[in-house]
Formats: C-alpha cells, sequence, structure tokens
C-alpha cells in the first residue's frame, strides 16, 4: 500500500470573510491569506483555539486580527467564516 502523504484540507473562504479581507491593510492581509493557505496541509496550527460559539470552530491570530474558521473532518473542508479586528471578532459569529 502507498502512502499518499499527509490529509489535504480543501479551504474555502466565504464571502463575508472575503470582504473583511479587502478592509484590512495589505501588509496584514497578505499574511493572514498566507496563514489561511497552511490551513491546507494543517487545521489545527500551533496557537490555534477552539472557538465555543461555532461548531468545529477555531480561532488564529495574526497580530491583532483574528481568523476564525470551522473544520469538517469527514469531508476535509475548511471554511473560514470571518477575518476582523480583534475587539470586533466575536460579534455576531454563530453557525
Amino acid at each position: 500500500m502507498q502512502n499518499s502523504g499527509p490529509k489535504q484540507y480543501c479551504v474555502n473562504i466565504n464571502r463575508l470573510a472575503s470582504k473583511d479581507i479587502t478592509r484590512i491593510p495589505k501588509a496584514i492581509a497578505s499574511k493572514i491569506l498566507a496563514k489561511i493557505a497552511k490551513l491546507q496541509q494543517n487545521p489545527f496550527p500551533s496557537g490555534c483555539k477552539k472557538v465555543s460559539t461555532l461548531e468545529n470552530g477555531y480561532r488564529l491570530r495574526q497580530g491583532d486580527y483574528r481568523i476564525l474558521y470551522v473544520v469538517d473532518a469527514s469531508s476535509s473542508m475548511i471554511t473560514v467564516v470571518a477575518i476582523s479586528h480583534r475587539k470586533n471578532a466575536y460579534r455576531n459569529i454563530s453557525d
């Protein structure tokens, strides 16, 4: 049997998060997008925390910004649901 290597996840960025990223300064936005890209190899990187308001939801920090995402391990899908400043990151977020 051939080992296919680590499991790859498909990362989707929802419409709200896409809109959020356009409002962030470009230097920070590029770092955020790099972190999101790395989620394909490891959806639970060092520093990720569980978010209680989202089922299977997690958050990553990038400076003062938060990347909120949901992991569906059964279908190998990650959905980024919001990207916002830490003071606003958890407002109006739920399943």
